[in-house]
């Protein structure tokens, strides 16, 4: 089944066990009841920036605002001035006394866009910034540096601190793998160029004209869905920095140094082929709402909540130059009548993207630094912005909070020469919405969360017999600190495994799917697992079909009882194309082996029940955590892509922590050959009698035909 990157399929899997005891203890009902928690808004705090010819002003107090919730006014409650870091301010005594000067650290969070930038305008603004930083770091103020990478995430390059060389050399290491989408630009446009060039020789020779009309409408519908899916990577690190920022104290600050995310209106190739429709982002976890978007201005409305929710004023930094002059230095004829009109589509499409970084900034209550004169604007904005701010207060109107989205505005009475900016809204997010906010941070940043719980996890592409991979994925809990350590009483137990396998850039493949995983705790429960060091789960997915390209695989375990959230992620490739000529490893795996009571099928089949690997009278379950006593018997199944058909050889070696090795022999106990993929199957027995306890590798080595490298691959394991 083929899967367009911006879709998403979910699928339910059943419950699998280890051993038949478990089994009768877990059911396939899902989570038990969660308890209900009302969210009761008592007090809200709005915060205001106010300056007058390019200043803060100060003085003004209480009386001098209004604020309205959703049209309505209500009374301010409190005015207090904030003080950030260090100040040389002081308050001159008046006839009415002002508001209470209260202090907060003085923080700024830096997130580079490595996506949506062009790298050579990249790398000089990273650098601008980073003096900018230093500089700010001497007078006092904490830094964190972020950067969104166009493969991996999210990613905390330097925590806060106000150490200037570690802030220097954080904004350096976040300018070195910017993407550059500047190069799209070029390729779209002359891929269309092109197309006219092809059409005018034709006629030159008199065959006559081509029809170009499907030839735009596909280079455009490819450019939405290059769009789409980097909009939907930069809106997931967004999400994740306001997540981080959440529980900082008072007005937070995120400066976003990018040249704006892609904008999915209507899109239009010379005015013939308006593309629109529904924009399907992926968003697995209905982190914005679980629409299906008419227009890109209701996603970035979506974001803008967000930060409001969190109190978070996002300043963003355009690097670029970007203008009608952008391809100076080209041909004249490159700019033709033939491709005004395609140069006019890019232009409007950029001129949208800084537009929505204007629109992003401008309401959650900070600015759009732009142009010449950007770092001036820059170091106005730390002097005003990030110096002092108003804080008012105010009871909402509704007595209890109703889930929904709420407008705040904010006016001055009488003081017409001072502008003001403040956050535009508020909504009361349940308990439901914030673990959605919660997974969505996981799927695209999983290093923040790994080794919050400590389990462990494996992601096997196994070749099927129909051609398709089918994602066999294992699961490994700690018995002791899991479920003895972390649990005084009897009772119930659920996890929540969420997984995710998407394609990376130059792939277009998506999957998604959740497990409930259910315990009851009592003392049998208990006994077993003291004499256990893992409990161990395997789940098998339905078959899907590769592309050529990298693609990424994230598991997410969450207890729903404690909040905690743990990931394992990796990355693999598809490990050979149709028609390929050299010899390939799948896959390999260590395991415990079993005598199945019927017979199955002659070729290796995976078992959706028990997500156990089926052949012959044999069945084998993967050990993730792969420690064996030297008297268990140990399995190791692995697929090879072999085009040259003939039955392979196998030679085992083990190699310890010196990297002395020894010969381990192996008894085959099943073998099978797919003519049409090319693939074989392969099931060892392996003999470990002679070898001493400790931390080995276990070197696969298949030899190939002369004048070729032979095949290798290790796998790790411990011998107890």
């Amino acid at each position: 089944m083929r899967i367009p990157l911006n879709k998403l399929i979910l699928f339910a899997l059943a419950i699998l066990t280890l051993s038949s005891w478990l089994a009768g203890q877990q059911k396939e009902t899902g989570l038990p009841p969660q308890e209900k928690h009302e969210v009761k808004v008592r007090l809200i705090l709005v915060d205001v920036i106010a300056t007058k010819d390019g200043e803060f002003f100060h003085g003004l107090k209480t009386a001098d605002f209004e604020i309205f919730e959703d049209g309505i006014k209500v009374p301010v409650n409190s005015c207090d001035l904030i003080s950030l870091g260090k100040s040389d301010f002081k308050l001159t005594q008046e006839k009415e006394p002002g508001p209470p000067i209260l202090a907060q650290k003085k923080r700024l969070a830096v997130l580079f866009d490595g996506i949506n930038v062009w790298d050579r305008e990249f790398k000089k603004a990273a650098q601008e910034v980073a003096d900018e930083l230093v500089s700010l770091a001497k007078s006092g103020m904490e830094v964190m540096v972020l950067f969104l990478d166009n493969q991996k995430g999210l990613k905390i390059v330097q925590p806060f601190t106000d150490q200037e060389a570690l802030i220097k050399a954080a904004a350096a290491k976040s300018s070195g793998g910017a993407f550059s989408s500047f190069l799209e630009y070029l390729d779209y446009n002359d891929l269309l160029f092109a197309a006219r060039r092809a059409s005018d020789d034709i006629k030159s020779i008199g065959v006559g004209s081509v029809d170009l009309g499907p030839i735009y409408e596909m280079r455009a519908l490819e450019h939405m869905n290059s769009a789409t899916d980097k909009l939907s990577r930069t809106i997931g690190g967004i999400l994740a920095s306001l997540h981080m920022l959440e529980n900082l104290p008072g007005r937070k600050n995120l400066l976003f140094v990018s040249s704006g995310f892609p904008d999915l209106d209507t899109f239009k190739i010379d005015n013939l082929f308006p593309l629109r429709g529904r924009i399907g982002l992926f968003d697995p976890f209905g982190v914005l709402g679980g629409k299906i978007f008419q227009t890109g201005d209701e996603v970035l409305e979506e974001i803008i909540r967000v930060a409001n929710d969190r109190n978070i004023s996002i300043y963003s930094f355009d690097p670029g130059t970007f203008s009608k002059n952008i391809f100076a230095g080209s041909s004249a004829e490159y700019f033709d009548r033939e491709t005004a009109a395609s140069q006019k589509t890019l232009i409007d499409e950029k001129s949208r993207q800084i537009q929505n970084l204007r629109t992003m900034s401008e309401k959650t209550g900070a600015a759009l630094l732009r142009g010449a004169n950007k770092i001036e604007s820059f170091r106005q904005v730390v002097r005003n912005d990030l110096s002092y701010y108003y804080q008012l207060s105010y009871y909402p109107p509704k007595n209890k909070g109703d889930q929904g989205y709420h407008k705040i505005e904010v006016r001055l009475k009488g003081r017409n020469d001072v502008r003001i900016r403040f956050r535009e809204g508020y909504s009361d997010s349940s308990a439901e919405q914030a673990q959605r906010l919660e997974l969505a941070k996981a799927f695209y940043n999983p290093e923040l969360f790994r080794g919050k719980l400590p389990y462990r996890a494996e992601f096997i592409p196994f070749s099927s017999d129909s051609g398709k991979y089918q994602p066999w994925m294992n699961l490994a809990l700690p018995a002791r600190e899991f479920f003895i350590d972390r649990f005084a009483g009897d009772g119930k137990k659920a996890y929540e495994l969420h997984f995710w396998i998407k394609g990376t850039e130059g792939s277009n493949w998506v999957l998604a799917g959740k497990v409930a995983i259910p315990f009851d705790i009592n003392a049998s429960f208990r006994d077993r697992l003291s004499s256990m060091d893992y409990l161990r789960f395997f789940f098998v997915g339905p078959g899907i079909e590769l592309t050529d390209g990298e693609y990424s695989v994230v598991f997410a375990l969450f207890d729903p009882g404690t909040g905690e959230l743990g990931t394992w992620s990796s990355n693999f490739a598809r490990p050979f194309s149709k028609g390929n000529k050299e010899a390939a490893f799948i896959n390999g795996v260590l395991g415990s082996g079993s005598l199945n009571q019927s017979k199955t099928s002659d070729s290796f089949l995976l078992n959706d029940k028990d997500g156990a690997l089926e052949f012959g009278q044999i069945k084998f379950f993967p050990k993730i955590a792969a420690r064996f006593s030297r008297g268990e018997n140990v399995f190791i199944f692995f697929q090879v892509y072999y085009p040259q058909g003939s039955p392979i050889e196998v030679r085992f070696d083990l190699t310890d922590k010196n990297d002395l090795s020894q010969r381990i022999e192996g008894t085959k106990v099943g073998e099978s050959w797919n003519k049409s993929s090319k693939v074989w199957s392969q099931a060892f027995k392996l003999d470990f009698e002679n070898a001493v306890p400790g931390d080995y590798v276990l070197k696969i080595e298949v030899p190939l035909p002369a004048g070729r490298p032979n095949l290798m691959k290790e796998v790790k394991l411990t011998l107890f």
